[in-house]
């Protein structure tokens, strides 16, 4: 089996109830767009719609691999990778990006479907491009601060919180057109840096 099969296999058994309830969440909210338009409905709508980009987000931390089985305390600064992946017989680069890039994948789709077929037709007028990068940014924050050896306890803690800080403060200068668009999208880029091999790849705990 090649590294992105085995990796894509047991992340879909690890989160496919959450993708196919959010999907089926995105389309029954798109079909109710289309009934009527009253007061009740709306409402419904947009209960449903917090509800979805809630499940949404739950994305972040599953795409981590949070509660995977993995014992090292969340503060200790130790690797928290699951023990089930670091024996399959894959280079720990592949461990690495390929749950980086089935994460862009899966939020990047959810969140354009959700934004095309549910918000747009409600008159919420919604930048594909800057919520879908900070979701990233903040999935690959706690990708790196969960698996990633830090050399004091709580230095991940710190970590995540600073680049889940610093990640929100950029999305949402661009979002107000305090910075530029590619201004925002360098240094958002710059933050995901820590997944490449060079940086990211001894992180998990081989050794």
């Amino acid at each position: 089996m090649s590294p992105a099969m085995a990796t894509g296999w047991y992340l879909w058994r690890r989160i496919r109830l959450t993708i196919l309830c959010l999907l089926g969440a995105i389309a029954l909210l798109a079909a109710m767009t289309l009934l009527p338009d009253s007061l009740v409905m709306r409402s419904l709508i947009r209960s449903g719609s917090v509800l979805t980009v809630m499940g949404l987000l739950s994305l972040i931390v599953a795409f981590a691999y949070e509660g995977s089985g993995a014992k090292t305390p969340a503060a200790s600064g130790g690797s928290n990778f699951p023990v089930a992946m670091l024996v399959l017989p894959v280079k720990t680069k592949n461990l690495v990006l390929w749950p980086v890039a089935y994460a862009t994948f899966v939020q990047l789709g959810v969140w354009t479907l959700f934004a095309t077929l549910v918000l747009r037709p409600q008159g919420i007028t919604v930048n594909l491009a800057w919520p879908a990068f900070a979701m990233l940014g903040f999935t690959t924050t706690v990708q790196t601060s969960t698996w990633a050896k830090f050399p004091v306890p709580m230095a991940n803690i710190v970590y995540a919180l600073s680049g889940m800080g610093i990640v929100a403060f950029l999305a949402g200068a661009i979002a107000t057109g305090t910075i530029t668009a590619p201004f925002g999208y360098g240094a958002l880029f710059f933050l995901l840096r820590p997944t490449s091999p060079s940086v990211f790849g001894d992180c998990p705990a081989r050794g």
